[in-house]
């Protein structure tokens, strides 16, 4: 995280998006769950933080983008979910999995 760079995430917050496990959209708010437990909620749009974040950050759904260091990709197989460090399914859409897939190889590799 030393070298690492913030991320403003609205208002006043910015963060490293090592922090960040994952986004939910919430109408024209969007909550942050971050790696110590706490959950923010920002009055930005999730389309806007995504495009100030990394390549690690996929969007699944359209109301999710998980971050890929967080995320357990072998529970896709079965379900249209993938879990998170945090214990929370997230959704992903028949449209977004083939991404999903490909971004965590690339991650991988």
């Amino acid at each position: 995280m030393k070298n690492e760079i913030t991320v403003h995430v609205g208002g006043r917050i910015c963060l490293y998006p090592s922090s960040i496990i994952l986004l939910e959209s919430d109408s024209n708010y969007t909550r942050l769950y971050l790696n110590n437990g706490k959950i923010l909620i920002v009055a930005t749009t999730l389309g806007k933080i995504q495009n100030r974040l990394s390549n690690q950050f996929v969007r699944t759904h359209r109301s999710f983008v998980v971050n890929l260091n967080y995320t357990d990709i072998s529970f896709l197989e079965n379900e249209p979910y993938v879990k998170m460090s945090n214990n929370k399914r997230v959704m992903v859409s028949r449209r977004m999995k083939q991404k999903l897939l490909e971004s965590y190889q690339k991650l991988l590799a």
